[in-house]
């Protein structure tokens, strides 16, 4: 990507998250509407959503099928968001493809989400692939991806609190936003959810004709490698995987994953091989939740949990973990709009030490005023202030201190972890991004 395309892309960075969907359709007509004839599962939640997305991904390639991935955000490269075959789009495909879309923008610019979204459908499209795994960005309503008539399925990963200015302030608002996925002919799926979410999720699918299937959690965890970043799971009837992502949560993702690819119309259900779910689970790829690392003797643990639902999932995974005996320091991080203070409630009896940073980017909430947060509810917890995250971490390295490191709050934050260890510990088995 040349230097012009990442520039102009970096500056619809501060555009607002949710779409003007028509002025959205308007530039897709322009584009030739790529996104009409792509078999799309649709997939949104608070949490969750990339990774199910991920794993249907790599369930459906093992499988053979040639499939497009979408998800948000990027943890190293803005090109990690649109995936063929599990590959990156190469530099020169995603600047052609911003070119086309650049040129077809009306009167009132997109977005960077806009911008991104567009540029995948068209390179989806124009390779053909076999089916497309379209992760939402915020919601799903007012969603740029919100523009398929009939996707193949409409997947809703959890509801909880998170981005209230733009989804509201409540559950069943919550859960509105997100049951725009849901379409008349398509599949709605959704994990179990509290009540007040199902109840609109429910009556949001019987309005179009469909009834939900609710798909309770089938695998239990067994032996897990905390090292190793692997878990093995069980079935009720006895059936054993490996799932190559560590965390409480990843199994309830797993199942839902599972149980989207049987309801998925039979042609495609079909050309799912007998063993491709477990292939697919063994051998995905998808870091910065709850992954753990080992540095020069030491041991990081990163998690981009960054709202409640999140926080009270990487608590559950770190009270079972072997770390929840050690010494650790938590580096935290938080973007502005954030509720830092729900998650520092969440996290804060788990640490005794915590070094409060900031992510990467303009939006990042100042580590000072983390701190005073972490004053208030986390007061039991040593905090230091650590502005410049990199030197931080670096330090605690080459210290004596803590054994145990967690870098948490920020996806953003996390992935700068990728860059901080030696090469050869790269977190993004992928071919390295050069823009």
């Amino acid at each position: 990507m040349t230097f012009s395309h990442a520039q102009a892309l970096d500056e619809r960075g501060v555009s607002g998250i949710a779409s003007d969907l028509e002025k959205f359709k308007r530039t897709l007509a322009r584009l030739g509407d790529p996104q009409r004839a792509l078999p799309a599962i649709h997939v949104a939640g608070t949490n969750g959503k990339g990774s199910v997305a991920a794993m249907l991904e790599s369930i459906l390639r093992e499988s053979g099928f040639k499939t497009g991935l979408y998800v948000s955000p990027h943890l190293s490269c803005v090109r990690e968001r649109i995936r063929l075959r599990g590959r990156w789009m190469e530099e020169d495909a995603f600047a052609g493809l911003l070119e086309r879309v650049f040129a077809a923008e009306g009167p009132a610019p997109l977005s960077y989400f806009e911008l991104l979204t567009a540029a995948a459908f068209l390179f989806f499209s124009a390779e053909k692939v076999d089916i497309a795994i379209v992760e939402a960005g915020v919601g799903a309503r007012r969603d740029a991806t919100n523009v398929f008539d009939r996707p193949l399925a409409g997947v809703v990963t959890s509801v909880d609190y998170d981005h209230a200015g733009a989804l509201g302030a409540d559950i069943r608002s919550i859960a509105l936003e997100k049951a725009a996925v849901f379409k008349a002919g398509s599949p709605a799926i959704c994990p179990e959810l509290k009540p007040e979410a199902l109840d609109v999720l429910r009556a949001q699918a019987a309005r179009l004709g469909a009834s939900l299937d609710v798909v309770p959690e089938s695998w239990s965890a067994g032996l897990i490698d905390w090292e190793g970043n692997w878990q093995k799971l069980t079935s009720e009837d006895g059936t054993s995987i490996t799932l190559s992502v560590l965390g409480e949560r990843q199994r309830r993702n797993a199942s839902l994953a599972a149980a989207v690819l049987l309801r998925l119309p039979s042609d495609y259900r079909r050309r799912i091989a007998p063993d491709s779910i477990r292939r697919g689970l063994s051998r995905l790829s998808w870091p910065c939740r709850f992954q753990v690392l080992r540095a020069g003797g030491k041991t990081v643990v990163i998690d981009g949990a960054h709202n409640v639902e999140a926080a009270r999932n990487l608590r559950a995974t770190w009270e079972r973990s072997p770390f929840l005996r050690q010494d650790s320091l938590w580096f935290l991080g938080f973007n502005r709009g954030k509720d830092a203070e729900a998650v520092l409630a969440t996290l804060g009896p788990l640490m005794k030490r915590a070094a409060a940073t900031q992510p990467p980017g303009a939006r990042a909430l100042e580590s000072r005023d983390l701190a005073r947060l972490l004053g208030r509810r986390a007061p039991e917890t040593q905090t230091s202030i650590a502005p410049v995250f990199d030197e931080a971490f670096k330090n605690w390295l080459r210290s004596d201190g803590p054994p145990v490191a967690v870098v948490s709050g920020s996806l953003y934050l996390a992935s700068r972890v990728n860059d901080l260890l030696a090469a050869g510990q790269n977190l993004i088995d992928l071919a390295p991004c050069a823009s």
